[in-house]
């Protein structure tokens, strides 16, 4: 589907200018793996009502999401499609490549040990986690970042995107492209949302 939906919603903010989804994680835990395919899984859980005059323009049939491995060198990201990456950039190329590039308004600090803010104000602790919707202003690539400084963390953030996209699409319209979570249970399955900037 050539150019861009032109529809204001947050979802189709995901669909536009894409042919795919990329889940992008490390290889290093079974928890990586079922947070890979959870995410895949999401989007044949619905049908979107992506329509204009009445007439669908999208369904998930036509978007191919595929959950891959980290890549070995930023060179060999997908630079097509909307990308959503597990982890922090220590253990995922595409997440370091979203923090060297992307000037994401929540990043990892003191050697991926902890989340901070882009004026260096720490974010939470061990348990937090971030969901991120950034645009590359290159190339227009839509990518996700869901990350923590532990594993309990990093599953709430994807676990929050799963369950509450459309807060974080209400906080993006208001300019807030993130949110910060806490995890309430050490697999991240359950979770708190952390206040933050403008609530």
């Amino acid at each position: 589907m050539p150019g861009k939906i032109d529809v204001g919603d947050f979802l189709v903010g995901i669909l536009s200018n894409i042919a795919s989804i990329v889940v992008v994680g490390v290889l290093g835990g079974i928890w990586y793996l079922a947070l890979r395919w959870r995410l895949r899984d999401f989007f044949g859980r619905f049908t979107p009502r992506i329509r204009r005059r009445g007439v669908p323009l999208l369904g998930w049939a036509d978007v191919k999401v595929e959950a891959l491995v980290s890549p070995p060198s930023p060179s060999e990201l997908k630079r097509a499609g909307t990308v959503i990456t597990i982890g922090s950039p220590g253990y995922n190329v595409a997440s370091q490549f979203v923090e060297e590039n992307l000037d994401p308004p929540v990043r990892f600090a003191n050697d991926c040990s902890e989340l901070a803010l882009r004026s260096g104000d720490r974010v939470g602790d061990a348990g937090s986690g971030v969901a991120e919707r950034l645009v590359d202003r290159t190339t227009g690539q839509v990518l996700f970042y869901l990350a923590g400084p532990s594993i309990a963390g990093t599953s709430a953030a994807a676990k929050y995107l799963v369950n509450d996209w459309r807060q974080l699409r209400r906080r993006q319209r208001r300019g807030l492209p993130y949110q910060v979570v806490q995890a309430l249970s050490p697999d991240g399955e359950h979770y708190t949302v952390v206040p933050s900037g403008g609530e």
